[in-house]
């Protein structure tokens, strides 16, 4: 496992700490990739539920687990650094 995340026991891997993990970097970059294309992408229509507020908490959820994911890349990059 630590070979595969680049890192090496006991903090001897001999790489600058103030370089950002590799996973970290390719985590933010798909996240960003996919809010880009989420945002230029056709959406199809949604079923009619009873109230709009139904309608609109799958939309909201959808923000904040993007918002979650990019605060837990944005944590650990600056733990690293």
């Amino acid at each position: 496992m630590l070979r595969l995340s680049g890192r090496q026991r006991h903090g001897r891997s001999g790489e600058d700490p103030a370089v950002p993990h590799p996973v970290a970097i390719v985590v933010l970059l798909l996240t960003t990739l996919r809010i880009v294309w989420w945002r230029f992408d056709r959406k199809p229509l949604t079923v009619q539920v009873s109230s709009r507020c139904q309608d609109r908490i799958p939309s909201w959820i959808h923000v904040a687990f993007y918002v979650v994911i990019l605060g837990m890349v944005a944590g650990g990059i600056g733990m690293m650094v």
